[in-house]
């Protein structure tokens, strides 16, 4: 892990850089007025913080203490509130990544998926659960055995055409007549049943049944990105790969939600959903067909269809005021990406970043719509190891770097 940066250091960087051009094809190199609000980011995707626009009053109000373990952060409507998809506590939930929220003022965590949160656990009776784990693949398998209400995993041996039953010990009762889930992973895919659950018996033992490991399993289940609906009630995000979801912010225990989107067809692929601040509209990203799409449709409604064709998005934020969105698209030629204005009521679509070789990725923009906050890399953020937070005035082109190691940003409604 790199050192933390001294926080004199931080409020100098923040503070003392002038706003100046920075070269990406547009810049003017003209000085302008510093933006306002407030902006919440991550830092190495360990710590999130909320600094003002203008570089003051910079403050960490969560840190997991697991690099990689934060994603996207979004606003909720009123400015009090945070969502965010986390993997922190993935050794205590049966997802690797669920949706968490905690309040402006960095209290009030709350695990919104798979809860109760890990810390929360204390104090409940356990019981103890067993499962059979049989693997039908051509090699042997070591696994993890997770469970609702088990703090530590359990690692198990495989050997390929066998099958093993296991205690789980310790398996805290979620309440009387609740299923908690057991599920199996090599640390890349995930094996899931919805037959193989125990009600716990505090003190007693229940058996799950058998969990049978074969073909691909499911790739990265879990939940990443976070969209508020407009009136705050609920969450939007992205399940595994290849679905969008919807929970309740305020969801009991064990809640995933549903589908947010009516498909009404097999082989829908779509990730990064974006909720429209106005109304129910749904912005994602589509990729089921023979090139990759942003579509928009109606949150518990139509798919609706394109929008605008695209390489590959990394991000997607719409305007404050539902006239538009930004998309973060990668170039033709796959070394870059580009920050891209899409007007809805024109159609007009104006690229705002002109890199050839570095990548502006996970945009959002001002409540003003004069300025957008952005993450840069030199290369694909999935292969970065050093990020900048960025903000760009849209009319000149004029940027400055308000955090190093930065990115994920939210502009604050």
């Amino acid at each position: 892990m790199r050192p933390r940066t001294p926080a004199s250091a931080i409020r100098a960087l923040l503070t003392g850089v002038a706003l100046v051009a920075i070269a990406s094809g547009t810049s003017t190199g003209q000085e302008v007025a510093p933006p306002s609000g407030r902006i919440a980011w991550v830092e190495r995707h360990e710590r999130l913080h909320i600094t003002r626009a203008d570089g003051a009053d910079d403050r960490v109000i969560l840190e997991t203490g697991l690099p990689g373990s934060l994603g996207q952060v979004a606003w909720s409507p009123d400015g009090t509130t945070l969502a965010f998809a986390g993997a922190q506590e993935a050794d205590c939930s049966i997802w690797q990544g669920d949706i968490y929220t905690i309040g402006a003022d960095g209290r009030g965590l709350r695990r919104v998926t798979n809860g109760p949160a890990c810390r929360e656990l204390a104090g409940l009776a356990t019981g103890t659960i067993v499962v059979t784990i049989q693997n039908r693949l051509e090699s042997p398998l070591d696994l993890a055995l997770h469970a609702h209400g088990l703090e530590i995993p359990l690692g198990v041996r495989v050997d390929a055409g066998w099958q093993i039953t296991v205690e789980l010990p310790a398996v805290h009762d979620l309440g009387a007549e609740t299923p908690q889930f057991v599920v199996a992973t090599d640390g890349t895919s995930t094996w899931f049943d919805p037959e193989v659950y125990a009600d716990v018996v505090p003190g007693g033992s229940t058996d799950a049944g058998t969990l049978i490991v074969e073909g691909d399993g499911l790739p990265a289940w879990g939940a990443y990105g976070a969209a508020w609906s407009p009136d705050g009630g609920r969450i939007a995000y992205q399940q595994g790969l290849d679905a969008i979801w919807a929970v309740d912010a305020d969801a009991p225990p064990l809640a995933i939600g549903a589908p947010l989107l009516a498909l009404g067809s097999e082989g829908f692929l779509a990730t990064s959903p974006a909720w429209s601040p106005t109304d129910d509209r749904i912005l994602y990203q589509r990729y089921d067909g023979p090139e990759s799409v942003i579509g928009i449709g109606t949150a518990d409604g139509d798919p609706g269809g394109t929008v605008l064709p695209v390489t590959l998005a990394w991000g997607l934020d719409w305007l404050a005021d539902g006239s538009g969105f930004l998309v973060a698209e990668t170039e033709p030629t796959l070394d870059a990406a580009n920050i891209v204005r899409v007007d809805l009521e024109t159609g007009a679509v104006e690229k705002l970043t002109g890199y050839t070789d570095a990548w502006a990725t996970q945009p959002a923009a001002s409540p003003d719509g004069r300025w957008i906050a952005y993450t840069w890399s030199e290369v694909a953020p999935d292969l970065a190891e050093r990020t900048e937070l960025r903000l760009r005035h849209v009319a000149t082109g004029v940027e400055r770097v308000l955090a190093v190691d930065g990115g994920s940003p939210d502009w604050a409604p």
